[in-house]
């Protein structure tokens, strides 16, 4: 076995070595110092790309959640798209690349269906929500009408449906039972 790979080591030809070394190593450096550079451009620019979403989200006003969680998305997919563009610059095929990134998602897909669902569903609730977790207040005013131990919550912007906006604010007590706040005095 020894002598085996000492009789291939000896048997190498470092005239082609070094010829392909002369030849093809000029432009393989070239090639990664391109990447490198698609690379650090790229990552310079996906971060403009989401402080400008950030700065729009910020001006209208959309909660935080759904805030941190948009820009953390746009900016891992655009950081996908950049690594895959350094990796085809220094020659290597990326198409497997994106058929793997592809399938990986179907599959991700697929298995988790009813929890993306359910996540959805939050993402809309964030985004639809008439109150925010600052904005709740669950002091009892001394004029209120409210039964003791009973807490409401007013929405910070108007409900998003007519029929809600008109309807009675409900209120729920610490002990389970309901009370109908119309302006009138309340029964539990």
């Amino acid at each position: 076995m020894e002598e085996e790979a000492q009789n291939q080591v000896s048997s190498f030809d470092w005239s082609h070595f070094v010829e392909f070394i002369k030849t093809q190593g000029l432009d393989l450096a070239i090639n990664v110092a391109l990447a490198i550079v698609i690379f650090y451009v790229g990552k310079m620019i996906v971060g403009v790309i989401v402080r400008g979403i950030r700065k729009v989200m910020q001006q209208r006003e959309v909660d935080e959640t759904l805030e941190s969680f948009v820009c953390n998305f746009v900016r891992i997919a655009l950081m996908v798209v950049v690594v895959v563009a350094a990796i085809g610059q220094v020659g290597i095929q990326t198409t497997s690349f994106i058929a793997i990134f592809g399938a990986a998602g179907l599959a991700v897909g697929l298995a988790l269906q009813g929890s993306l669902s359910n996540f959805a569903a939050g993402v809309l609730i964030v985004l639809f929500a008439t109150t925010t977790t600052s904005t709740r207040s669950t002091r009892r005013s001394r004029n209120s009408s409210m039964p003791r131990n009973a807490s409401s919550t007013t929405p910070n912007r108007p409900l998003p449906f007519r029929s809600w906006a008109t309807a009675a604010s409900i209120s729920w007590c610490g002990h389970g039972c309901r009370a109908r706040t119309t302006g009138a005095s309340s029964s539990t």
